[in-house]
């Protein structure tokens, strides 16, 4: 499963009923991207997309059984690396790293942080 795929169903899991601009929103998609990546995930039966209630001019995207039960395997798989990744590394370590994965994400300070990798090398 794809790691954004992954991030829908985690989404999905809070049961608020998203609309595809919100759910593109949370999941840090563009709007024609999440649309391909819902649409195969209703023809692999893990999602399915239903009428809003309030506004019928929207979808909503709704997580199925199945979509559930494989974000809850992957949940608990990641969850185990997580825990591995903290007996090998301890929680000083750990936490660093999280920081500077942040710092990946989010684009803030990489430059620094990268030649601050160089120099430690």
């Amino acid at each position: 499963m794809q790691i954004e795929a992954w991030r829908i169903l985690e989404t999905l899991e809070t049961g608020e009923r998203l609309t595809m601009g919100q759910l593109a929103d949370v999941a840090l998609m563009n709007p024609p991207t999440l649309t391909k990546l819902v649409d195969r995930m209703v023809s692999d039966g893990l999602v399915h997309r239903q009428v809003a209630r309030h506004d019928h001019r929207q979808i909503n995207v709704l997580a199925t059984a199945l979509g559930r039960k494989r974000m809850l395997r992957i949940r608990r798989e990641v969850e185990g690396q997580d825990a591995d990744l903290l007996q090998n590394l301890g929680r000083p370590a750990t936490e660093e790293l999280i920081e500077l994965l942040k710092g990946i994400t989010s684009g803030s300070n990489a430059g620094d942080q990268s030649s601050d990798f160089r120099e430690h090398r």
